[in-house]
C-alpha cells in the first residue's frame, strides 16, 4: 500500500512539474519551424525530416497543459471524452512517429 501512495503522491507533485519544465523548453521549436519552413529555400530531404520533427514536438508541446491539468486536478478529466481520445491519440503519436 505504501508503494501505491508514493506513486501517486509523485503522480500528483513531480511528474507536472517536469512536465511543466519540458514544455518551456519545447518552445523554441516554433522558432526551428518557421526557420526550417520559411527561410531554407531548397528543400532537402534533412530539412523535411527537421520541419516536421519540430511539427510534432510543437503539437506535443501544446496540448502538454492539458496532461499537467489532469495531473495537478488528482487525475479528474474535466475537458470531456472527446478531448481525452484525441489528447491520448496524439501523444501515442507523437512518442512513436520519430521511431517509425
Amino acid at each position: 500500500m505504501l508503494l501505491s501512495s508514493s506513486k501517486a503522491q509523485w503522480s500528483h507533485t513531480s511528474c507536472p512539474q517536469s512536465s511543466s519544465s519540458s514544455s518551456s523548453f519545447s518552445l523554441p521549436n516554433s522558432l526551428a519551424l518557421v526557420t526550417f519552413t520559411c527561410t531554407i529555400r531548397e528543400k532537402k530531404p534533412a530539412v523535411i525530416y527537421m520541419s516536421h520533427l519540430a511539427c510534432v514536438d510543437l503539437l506535443f508541446t501544446l496540448l502538454l497543459p492539458m496532461k499537467i491539468h489532469y495531473q495537478l486536478n488528482a487525475s479528474d478529466w474535466v475537458f470531456g471524452e472527446a478531448a481525452c481520445v484525441v489528447l491520448s491519440a496524439v501523444t501515442t503519436a507523437t512518442c512513436t512517429a520519430p521511431y517509425c
